[in-house]
C-alpha cells in the first residue's frame, strides 16, 4: 500500500476520532447504568430586591418590598449575534503546546470551529445565534458576515497565519463593533483572542510627523500608510496602540467582550480585560483554549432565572399593622409599576407577612413585583421614646428574618433545567422615626400643696420653710420644680411650682419643713418627710399622662408653740427600686415597721408596728417631758425602725436607725429635734435564667444521596456577628442547642445557620434562619423566654460522590508481519451504541478516550476490532467484554473496578501468493492492509445519525482523551 494511500486512511481515522470526541462531547452513551452528566456549575446570583418606606404624615409609613426578574445571557428567547476577532499576526504560527503541538493558529481554529458547532446546532434551526469572523494581523478585515452555518465560521478562521503580519488589536475590535445583524434586541457576544501585545492602530492618537524622529530628537511613533500607526513589532512609548484598542473596546455598546490570551508573554492581554471590564480566559495551552471556548459557549446558551420566589416581612418589635388589633391589613401589590389585580394574596400571621410568588412561575426578566402595606409605630416605641424622652429610630423588620427566598433556574440549549436548593436573600432595614411626646406637666398649687398648722399661738407669713428633693429609689434624674425651698402664707398653706416631665417613669420625691432654724418657744410636732409619687406613663394617643399620689391627709405639717412637753411624730418612707425591671407594685401595708427604743426610758408612740400607704410610714406622736432630761439641759435618744414583710424578687433593706435630741432653753421650753429622714429602699433583681432556643425552635438536619452520620455536621447560632452556641446533628437529624444564661429581660435576634463543613461530596445548605427570644422580667423575681420567628428550621444538604473515571484499552498482535503504528482501528461501544473509536500504536496498545462514570452501577462495554478487506490478513472477529463495577465509597467519591480491560486482539498475515495484483511486491510491509482505508465521506452523517439516536433515548457520558 502507498505512502499517500496511508497518509488518506489515517487522516480518515483521525477524522472519526475527531467526529466521535465531539459526539462524546455532546453526550452520547448507553450504559446498562445511565451515565449522568454533572454538567457546570449553577449560576449563583441573588434577585435585585429592596424594601422601602415612605412616610404619609399622618403616623403611619407605606412598606414596599419588591423583587426584580433577571436572567443570565439567553441563546433561546432572543437572537444572540457572536463575533469572533481572532489574531492572524505571523506569531499565531508558533506552537501552543511545545514543538510538536499545534501551532497557535490551528488551535485557535480548531476551537472556534468546535464553539461554531456547538452553537450552530439543530436546535438553532430558527438561527436565534449567528456567528461572524473578523480577523486581524497588520490590518483587519471580516472573514464572514453573521452565519448560522458552522462550517462557514470554520473556514473562515485560518489554520496557518502570514508572514511578516503585526497584530492591530484597535482595526479587529472597530470593525467588530460595527458588525450588526439587524436583528432587533439582539444579544452581542465579542470574543476577542490573541497572542500578543498590539503593534498598530488605525486612530491617529495624536501623531503628528515629528514623532518620526530626526536630527535632534528620537522617533517616538510611525505612520505607515493612510489609517496604520505603530511600528509594528511594539507598541509606542506612551501606548498609543493599547489606549486605542482600549477605547475602541469600551465603545462596544454592551456587548459582552470575552478576552482569550494564546500566549503566556501577551502580559496585556490581562489588564486589557480589566481595563475594559470584559471576561479574561487563559489559552496558552490547547486545552486551555478548547476549556476557554467551551466556557463562551456555555455563557452565551444559558439562561439563568428565579422562580419559586417568596418574599417575608418579619415586622420587629417596634411597628404594627393599621387595624384595630394591630394586624396588617390592606395589602397592595403591583408588576413593573402598575397594580397587580389578579396578584397570589399576602398571608399574614404573627406579625409576619408573607407573598409567595411560586404561582407566578419564574419572574419575568426585568420585571418588578411588588407588594406595599401600611404600618405604625405600636405601643411598645411609643413606650420607649417616652421613656427615653428624646427622638429615636426602630427598624421596621427583624433583621434576616425580612428576607426574599428563591431558587434558580439555569436553561442551557439541549439540556434538561438545573434549578438550585432554595436560598434567602436579606432586605434592607428602613428605619421610623418617632419624635417623643411633649412633655407633661404637674401643676405645683394643685398637686404639690401642703399645709402648716401651728398649735399655741397663730403663725405669721413666711415663718416655716419647707423642701422637696428627689427621693432614693426616683428615676435618674428626676426634675424638680424652679424653686425647692417654700414657706408658708398666713393661713398656713404652702406649695412649689410646676414641674414638668419629658419622659415616663415612677418619680418619688420627700418634701420636709427645715426645722433647724424654728421660731422661738415653737417645737416640730411632725417630723421626717412626707413622700410625694409621680407617675408618668404614656396613653395609647402617644401623649405622657402623670398622676400625684400624696400621703392620706395631704402634705401636713404640725408644729407646737409654748413650755408643754415636746412632741415629736416619726415619718419615713419606703420605695421599691426597679433598676430598670419590672418590679412588683408598692401596695398599702405590703410591709410592717415597728419602732422600738434604743435608749432606756425613751419614749415611744401608742403604736410601735405600723404598715405601709404607699411609699409612706407614719408612726404616732412620741411625748418628751423636762424629767426625761434629769440633771441634763440636753439630751439624745436613739431609736430603730425595722421592716418586715416579702415580696417576690425584692431583698428587704436593713433596719434604720435615728436620733431625738430635746433640749431645755432655760425659760421652760422644751424642743425636740429628730435627725435626718429615714428611708427605707428594698431592691428587685431578677435570678438569671437558663434557656434554649430548641425548647420552641425545631432544627433538623436533613441529607440526601446517603444515610446522615451523628455529628458530621456543626450549626451555629449567631447574635448579631458573635456565635453565642454551636451544635451538632443527632444520628435522627435533630438539633439541641445548649442553654444561654439571661439576666435580663429585653429582645434577642439570632441567626441559625449551618457551618460550611468540606466533607467531600456534599453541597451545603447555605440558609440563614431568623429566631428572635423575648426574655420577659414575670414581676416575682423571674424571668421567662419564648422564641418566635423562624422556629421550624430545616437545612437540607445533598451528598454527591464526584465521578469516577476508567481508560479502558486492548492489546494487539499481528502474527506474519511487523505491525506498524495506526494499522488497526477498534471501536468501543456500550449497548450497542459506539463510545470511541482508537487505533493501535506500534507496540500494539489501543487505548480509548478517559470514560467519566457519575453513577454507580454496572457498566457493560464491548470491544471490538473493524475488520478490513486486505487479501492476506486475517482479521481477530471476537468481541471482547469489560465490565466497569462503579461503587461510592461514602467520602464523596465513586470508584471503579474493571474486569476484563487489555484484552488480546490476533490478527494473522500471509503474504499473498506471486501475481497478485493488490500487492505490493516490492516492499512486504507495504501491502499490509490499514483499516478504514476507504475514504468515506458518509461517515460523518453516519456518526451523526448514531448521536441524534443516543440523544433522543437521554442516555448522557463525557470523556476527554489522555
Amino acid at each position: 500500500m502507498g505512502k499517500r494511500k496511508w497518509a488518506a486512511s489515517a487522516w480518515s481515522r483521525r477524522l472519526l476520532g475527531v467526529a466521535a470526541a465531539a459526539l462524546l462531547a455532546l453526550g452520547v452513551a448507553v450504559p446498562s447504568v445511565a451515565l449522568a452528566d454533572s454538567g457546570s456549575g449553577i449560576v449563583d446570583r441573588v434577585p435585585e430586591h429592596h424594601k422601602t418606606i415612605k412616610d404619609n404624615g399622618d403616623g403611619t409609613y407605606d412598606l414596599t418590598l419588591s423583587v426584580t426578574g433577571d436572567t443570565e445571557q439567553s441563546s433561546s428567547a432572543k437572537p444572540v449575534d457572536v463575533v469572533f476577532v481572532v489574531d492572524v499576526s505571523s506569531s499565531m504560527n508558533d506552537k501552543v503546546d511545545g514543538w510538536f503541538g499545534k501551532s497557535r493558529m490551528k488551535a485557535a481554529h480548531d476551537a472556534a470551529a468546535t464553539l461554531a458547532n456547538n452553537l450552530l446546532t439543530g436546535e438553532n434551526a430558527n438561527k436565534q445565534i449567528q456567528v461572524s469572523v473578523v480577523t486581524f494581523g497588520t490590518n483587519a478585515q471580516v472573514a464572514t458576515g453573521f452565519t448560522s452555518d458552522p462550517s462557514v465560521v470554520a473556514n473562515a478562521v485560518p489554520t496557518a497565519a502570514e508572514r511578516n503580519q503585526g497584530t492591530n488589536w484597535e482595526g479587529g475590535l472597530k470593525l467588530a463593533n460595527a458588525q450588526t445583524s439587524g436583528r432587533e434586541g439582539a444579544e452581542k457576544h465579542i470574543v476577542f483572542l490573541s497572542d500578543g501585545n498590539p503593534t498598530y492602530r488605525v486612530s491617529a492618537m495624536g501623531y503628528t510627523w515629528w514623532d518620526e524622529g530626526g536630527l535632534f530628537h528620537p522617533q517616538v511613533d510611525h505612520k505607515e500608510g493612510d489609517n496604520l500607526y505603530g511600528f509594528g513589532d511594539s507598541d509606542t512609548n506612551d501606548g498609543r496602540c493599547y489606549a486605542a484598542a482600549k477605547a475602541e473596546a469600551n465603545n462596544r455598546n454592551g456587548a459582552n467582550l470575552f478576552v482569550v490570551s494564546v500566549a503566556k508573554d501577551a502580559d496585556k492581554m490581562t489588564s486589557f480585560a480589566t481595563d475594559t471590564t470584559g471576561t479574561f480566559l487563559d489559552g496558552t495551552t490547547a486545552d486551555n483554549l478548547a476549556s476557554a471556548f467551551s466556557q463562551i459557549g456555555q455563557v452565551i446558551t444559558k439562561t439563568a432565572g428565579y422562580k419559586d420566589v417568596k418574599i417575608v416581612d418579619a415586622l420587629s418589635q417596634w411597628v404594627e399593622g393599621t387595624a384595630v388589633d394591630g394586624t396588617v391589613e390592606n395589602v397592595r401589590y403591583a408588576k413593573d409599576g402598575q397594580a397587580w389585580a389578579t396578584a397570589p394574596q399576602a398571608t399574614v400571621t404573627a406579625g409576619a407577612v408573607a407573598w409567595d410568588l411560586s404561582s407566578a412561575g419564574e419572574l419575568e426578566k426585568g420585571v418588578t413585583y411588588s407588594m406595599t402595606f401600611t404600618v405604625r409605630p405600636n405601643a411598645a416605641a411609643r413606650a420607649d421614646v417616652a421613656a427615653k424622652g428624646s427622638e429615636q429610630t426602630y427598624p421596621t423588620n427583624d433583621g434576616s428574618a425580612t428576607h426574599v427566598e428563591y431558587k434558580t433556574v439555569q436553561k442551557q440549549t439541549g439540556q434538561d433545567d438545573v434549578i438550585s436548593a432554595a436560598k434567602t436573600a436579606p432586605y434592607e432595614e428602613p428605619q421610623i422615626t418617632l419624635a417623643a411626646p411633649a412633655p407633661v406637666t404637674v401643676d405645683g398649687a394643685a398637686d404639690l400643696a401642703g399645709t402648716k398648722t401651728l398649735n399655741g399661738r397663730d403663725l405669721a407669713v413666711g415663718e416655716f420653710s419647707f423642701t422637696i428633693s428627689a427621693a432614693d429609689g426616683s428615676v435618674t434624674d428626676t426634675p424638680l420644680p424652679a424653686e425647692t425651698t417654700v414657706s408658708n402664707n398666713a393661713d398656713g398653706s404652702f406649695h412649689f411650682g410646676d414641674i414638668a416631665f419629658a419622659k415616663t417613669g415612677t418619680y418619688l420625691y420627700d418634701v420636709a419643713e427645715d426645722t433647724s432654724a424654728l421660731p422661738a418657744g415653737v417645737k416640730a410636732v411632725t417630723q421626717g418627710a412626707e413622700r410625694v409619687e409621680v407617675d408618668v406613663t404614656v396613653n395609647e394617643a402617644g401623649e405622657l399622662v402623670a398622676s400625684v399620689k400624696v400621703p392620706e391627709g395631704g402634705l401636713s405639717f404640725v408644729n407646737e408653740y409654748g413650755t408643754n412637753d415636746a412632741v415629736v411624730s416619726v415619718n419615713a418612707t419606703k420605695a421599691i427600686v426597679a433598676n430598670g425591671l419590672e418590679a412588683p407594685t408598692l401596695n398599702d401595708g405590703d410591709f410592717s415597721f415597728t419602732i422600738s427604743a434604743d435608749t432606756e426610758g425613751a419614749p415611744l408612740p401608742d403604736e410601735t408596728t405600723v404598715t405601709n400607704r404607699g411609699g409612706n410610714v407614719s408612726f404616732g406622736p412620741m411625748t418628751f417631758a423636762k424629767a426625761m432630761l434629769g440633771d441634763e439641759m440636753s439630751k439624745t435618744f436613739d431609736y430603730t425602725i425595722s421592716e418586715s414583710g416579702s415580696k417576690p424578687g425584692v431583698t428587704n433593706d436593713s433596719a434604720k436607725s435615728f436620733s431625738v435630741t430635746v433640749t431645755d432653753d432655760g425659760k421652760g421650753n422644751l424642743t425636740a429635734e429628730m435627725s435626718g429622714p429615714v428611708s427605707f429602699a428594698n431592691t428587685y433583681a431578677v435570678a438569671p435564667l437558663s434557656y434554649s432556643v430548641s425548647r420552641d425552635v425545631s432544627v433538623k438536619k436533613e441529607l440526601a444521596g446517603r444515610d446522615l452520620r451523628e455529628g458530621e455536621f456543626s450549626f451555629e447560632l449567631l447574635e448579631g456577628d458573635d456565635v453565642v452556641a454551636t451544635a451538632t446533628n443527632a444520628a435522627d437529624g435533630t438539633v439541641t442547642f445548649p442553654e444561654l444564661t439571661y439576666d435580663a429581660p429585653g429582645e434577642h435576634s439570632y441567626t441559625v445557620r449551618e457551618v460550611a463543613g468540606d466533607a467531600a461530596g456534599v453541597s451545603y445548605d447555605t440558609t440563614a434562619y431568623a429566631v428572635s427570644v423575648k426574655v420577659s422580667d414575670n414581676g416575682d423575681g423571674t424571668l421567662s423566654a419564648t422564641a418566635s420567628g423562624d422556629t421550624s428550621v430545616t437545612f437540607k444538604n445533598v451528598y454527591e460522590a464526584a465521578p469516577a473515571t476508567v481508560t479502558l484499552n486492548a492489546k494487539k498482535v499481528l502474527e506474519g508481519a511487523e505491525l506498524a503504528d495506526g494499522e488497526f482501528t477498534f471501536r468501543l461501544e456500550n449497548g450497542g451504541q459506539l463510545m470511541d473509536e482508537a487505533t493501535n500504536d506500534a507496540d500494539g496498545n489501543v487505548t480509548f478516550r478517559e470514560l467519566t462514570l457519575k453513577q454507580a452501577g454496572t457498566y457493560t462495554f464491548t470491544v471490538s476490532e473493524i475488520a478490513g478487506s486486505e487479501e492476506g490478513v486475517t482479521y481477530d472477529s471476537s468481541q471482547k467484554t469489560v465490565t466497569v463495577t462503579v461503587t461510592d465509597d461514602g467520602n464523596g467519591q465513586l470508584q471503579a473496578s474493571v474486569e476484563g480491560n487489555g484484552q488480546t486482539f490476533t490478527n494473522t498475515y500471509v503474504k499473498p501468493a506471486a501475481g497478485d495484483t493488490n500487492a505490493d511486491a516490492g516492499d512486504a510491509d507495504k501491502a499490509i492492509p490499514q483499516t478504514g482505508d476507504t475514504n468515506n465521506a458518509a461517515l460523518p452523517i453516519v456518526v451523526a445519525a448514531v448521536a441524534v439516536a443516543c440523544i433522543a433515548g437521554g442516555l448522557v457520558a463525557s470523556h476527554k482523551r489522555k
